[in-house]
């Protein structure tokens, strides 16, 4: 009702803001939504509609992007113009660095002739695909893990903490590095069924295929995935084999890539290691800075309350697991390549808080150690963490402009075809 009450938004003065554009009742819907979900996948014994349920969950959250005639995106205006140039030069780095990764492309090329729409159809449909997939691999990860009688609700109830608690450092976006993460999270749920048993060669072969397009896809989550699976290794000798597949074609499209963009590489490297550790203090002052008026004084105050606090309770909880020596090798392995991923930020600043997306992938398991002692409590506790995450899309709504208009697409298009 919200959305066909007030689509489609658009920034209509530099000085009007954007959020009084959506109708009122989004917000409560918002709240009443995710508490309809996490109420059927708690109740239901169904497994399918408790994966529903779960990939649901991204959606609701980023419910507001499809109030806009185009997805959301800081890269918004870049993508959209590639988009063109694509059609008319084909994927050519040398005309635009971006496309040093053409897996992205190609996708976005083949939705267009399968489906015949534009660059409008093929966001919309890359956006809602991404979320389904990261939500549904998430939670099948989360399964093969915690199948377990006495924690039946933990799957899907990591799920609602990862997006709630991940919010503002999710890059959900029609973008390769969106991309790249529901690769990752794919190759991950893989890597507990050959972590628990030596597996055929066949499953071997998938592994391998959906590794690939991950390393034209992205520049760094292969490394991710690498240390990952490494660490893995260390502990089941039987997977160094398939381990030493995946480093050399790793190696071969390294040196592929560098002989094509060495230049690109320094120049970069050299303009983000000026910026020694600038995207964390920045991301530190914003969150303290100034708000202008009320409304934006109770968004931004219950922000600080929210994400701290998931944050705070998930690490709490994962110490006092990792302390009895409760947490899975997986999930230890995966904290190790995510504090690592934020530890490079810090001189890389390229990297930086998205480090966080697989940093808190375990951190939600936490939550597991409060449930076993006190249940009733915590799960009261989840319930206010629902109600307030509708905090999250108020803030992207009320302070940022990174939405693209009709004005501003006609503008890339004019740029990219002449």
């Amino acid at each position: 009702y919200a959305w066909n009450a007030s689509y489609p938004i658009s920034i209509p003065s530099l000085n009007k803001n954007i959020f009084y554009s959506f109708y009122p009742s989004i917000w409560p819907g918002i709240i009443f939504s995710l508490i309809g979900l996490f109420f059927i996948a708690y109740y239901c014994k169904n497994i399918v509609l408790k994966i529903c349920c779960s990939i649901l969950v991204p959606l609701i959250l980023y419910i507001y992007a499809f109030f806009f005639s185009y997805i959301p995106s800081s890269d918004s205006g870049n993508v959209r113009g590639m988009f063109q140039i694509f059609n008319i030069k084909g994927v050519n780095s040398q005309i635009i660095s971006y496309f040093e990764f053409p897996n992205y492309f190609n996708l976005n090329e083949v939705l267009h002739q399968l489906v015949g729409f534009d660059e409008k159809g093929v966001a919309l449909i890359s956006f809602i695909l991404y979320g389904v997939l990261l939500g549904l691999f998430l939670y099948l990860f989360f399964f093969r893990l915690y199948n377990k009688k006495s924690n039946q609700i933990m799957p899907f109830l990591l799920i609602f903490i990862y997006f709630i608690g991940l919010f503002s450092f999710l890059n959900y976006q029609w973008a390769p590095q969106t991309l790249a993460l529901v690769y990752f999270a794919i190759l991950i749920y893989i890597s507990t069924f050959m972590l628990a048993q030596p597996v055929r060669m066949e499953w071997n072969i998938i592994f391998i295929l959906l590794f690939l397009p991950l390393l034209f896809t992205h520049a760094f989550f292969p490394v991710l995935f690498l240390f990952f699976f490494g660490i893995l290794a260390l502990r089941k000798r039987y997977l160094f084999p398939i381990f030493l597949v995946i480093v050399s074609c790793f190696l071969i499209w390294t040196v592929y890539h560098t002989m094509y963009h060495f230049e690109l590489y320094v120049r970069t490297f050299e303009q983000s290691i000026r910026g020694l550790g600038l995207e964390y203090t920045q991301s530190v002052t914003s969150s303290f800075g100034r708000t202008s008026d009320l409304l934006d004084q109770i968004i931004s105050f219950s922000n600080r309350v929210t994400i701290p606090l998931v944050w705070g309770i998930a690490a709490l909880g994962i110490l006092i697991l990792f302390i009895k020596r409760k947490i899975d090798y997986t999930l230890i392995s995966l904290a190790l390549v995510g504090s690592l991923y934020l530890g490079v930020g810090i001189f890389y600043s390229i990297l930086g808080l998205r480090a966080t997306q697989i940093l808190f992938i375990p951190l939600p398991v936490g939550f597991m150690f409060f449930i076993s002692k006190w249940k009733k409590i915590t799960m009261i506790l989840i319930i206010v963490i629902l109600i307030l995450s509708v905090f999250g899309p108020m803030r992207t709504a009320y302070n940022f402009t990174q939405f693209q208009t009709d004005e501003e697409a006609c503008g890339c298009n004019f740029l990219a075809t002449n």
